[in-house]
């Protein structure tokens, strides 16, 4: 794997929160309350960056300062507007691939939660605080609809966010009186049936197994999710992801321990999942790595020895067996770094690492060696064309990709300022900023993170990793060039790029650390 390889394999860590920015001249008009000034100047964005910057305004500590009728009046228009959102839901990859597109989309997805979906669970969450009853009334009218995930398809549905938020509405949106009738749990019946989907029974089954409902509403609920999973069959690419860690066998285990004391329930849940599995398994499977279907077969014999034997017969690899095999997914590839960087960005890695930790004797550059290596790069970036190719997301993710590893990777000195001029340059001119909205801000944001200050607590942290892996290079750090980081991004002719500096600065966004391992 190449160092600029393990740079991605860490943006994983990036659930940002950022906030809208509005332009210097709305600022000085609007200077009584900047904070709704931030949420004005966000309305005429498009949709996905008008929701990042509304959103994470309203869940800034700073919100205290906007008036809750405007905060209730932005959330409800947002909440009517989320249909025009690029995705539906958040989706998760499954190549496990690091040079694929989809993976990228897929930390973009879960960091920015910017998809229809999670527009509106975040716009549900927000009005719980404000007002608990019109989040009931907006949820109210919420439905999913899912597509099913073919072979050929790299990314399956995660609408987990939903499930997640119905449950916060049956706790937090009725009024005491409301749940003695028994509202809430009526409620909850009604908006977590009918599930249509196979992705929606991992989350569907934790919602019923964690709320603390009475034992005969759970029976209920574990009757009608039985009468679900019976009826669904998932497709090989949806099965071998709901298998793969067994995320769908460990909640069928929890709603049989939910329901110990119900042995009927118990029996129909293990049936269904019996029936769901030899339905699902007996299609189509995919080319590549589908669902291991004695694997499968294992696990669940494993659990009626706990649970059912006797009632229910074992599952065999024969009826698990599928009658033809289909595609295989479909990637786009993000290019190979060393092709564009020459193997450079390994020698700048070593090069930083001996330098830090002032190893006798180990450096493996001079500095003039790292400057003539970092120009090389540069220049090398510099010529890649990231609108050339038959995956243009790809290209741009490749060109950011390099440019932000060689900033990161490089000491406090004109070319670190060299490099994140063009870097900043870069981002203001790729139309991904128009065509692919989720990936592109994902970059912004990166960059931006590296202007913040750590807290304390971060510092100790950082201290003691230093110490512990005193051979590693820790990336991703706070940049001693936050002011020019700013001015960078700031200076260059792109509105929205300006939006979030003037955001930055005034919403003082926490530092956000990544989990190094």
């Amino acid at each position: 794997m190449t160092a600029l390889r393990c740079f991605v394999l860490t943006f994983s860590f990036l659930a940002l929160g950022w906030s809208s920015g509005e332009s210097p001249g709305a600022q000085q008009k609007r200077s009584f309350n900047p904070m709704v000034g931030l949420l004005e100047s966000a309305q005429r964005l498009p949709f996905e960056y008008r929701a990042d910057l509304q959103l994470n305004a309203i869940e800034s500590p700073k919100s205290i300062s906007i008036p809750k009728a405007t905060i209730r009046s932005v959330l409800e228009q947002l909440f009517r507007d989320a249909g025009t959102a690029r995705f539906r839901y958040q989706q998760r990859d499954i190549t496990r691939n690091q040079f694929s597109n989809s993976q990228r989309l897929d930390l973009a997805m879960a960091s920015l939660r910017l998809d229809e979906l999670s527009v509106r669970t975040r716009v549900i969450s927000a009005l719980l605080w404000v007002d608990p009853q019109a989040a009931r009334h907006l949820f109210a009218d919420f439905r999913l609809d899912i597509v099913s995930s073919p072979c050929t398809s790299p990314m399956v549905a995660d609408v987990s966010e939903y499930y997640l938020k119905l449950g916060a509405v049956v706790e937090n949106g009725f009024s005491p009186t409301e749940r003695n009738k028994g509202e809430d749990a009526k409620f909850l019946q009604q908006h977590i049936f009918p599930i249509v989907s196979p992705m929606q029974l991992v989350p569907a089954g934790n919602l019923i197994g964690k709320l603390p409902l009475r034992d005969e509403v759970v029976s209920a609920l574990t009757f009608s999710y039985s009468d679900a999973l019976s009826r669904l069959r998932a497709t090989d690419r949806e099965l071998g992801y709901l298998e793969r860690d067994g995320s769908l066998r460990k909640t069928i285990e929890a709603l049989v321990d939910r329901n110990s004391n119900q042995s009927g329930e118990t029996l129909a849940l293990l049936r269904a999942y019996r029936a769901f599995l030899t339905a699902s398994a007996a299609g189509e499977a995919c080319a590549d790595h589908g669902a291991d279907r004695k694997r499968i077969a294992d696990l669940f014999n494993g659990m009626l020895v706990k649970h059912g034997e006797g009632h229910i017969k074992p599952l065999t690899v024969e009826e698990l067996k599928f009658q033809s095999i289909s595609d295989a997914e479909r990637i786009d590839f993000i290019p190979n770094a060393s092709e564009i960087s020459g193997g450079l960005t390994k020698r700048l890695v070593a090069f930083r690492a001996a330098e830090e930790h002032a190893e006798q004797g180990v450096n493996p550059l001079s500095r003039s060696d790292w400057d003539a290596d970092a120009n090389d790069l540069l220049a090398r970036a510099d010529a890649f064309d990231a609108s050339k190719g038959p995956c243009q997301v790809c290209l741009f993710q490749e060109k950011a990709e390099l440019l932000f590893a060689l900033f990161d990777l490089s000491p406090p000195d004109s070319t670190k300022e060299r490099v994140l001029d063009h870097l900043a340059a870069f981002m203001a001119d790729d139309p991904s900023q128009q065509d692919h909205p989720l990936e592109w801000l994902y970059r912004l944001k990166l960059l931006l993170n590296l202007a913040r200050r750590a807290s304390p607590d971060q510092v100790k942290q950082i201290e003691d990793l230093n110490k512990r892996i005193p051979r590693k290079v820790l990336i991703f750090l706070p940049s001693t060039l936050q002011k020019h980081i700013w001015m960078a991004v700031g200076n260059q002719n792109n509105p929205l790029m300006q939006e979030y500096v003037v955001a930055e600065r005034l919403l003082e966004n926490q530092y956000i650390m990544p989990p190094y391992r």
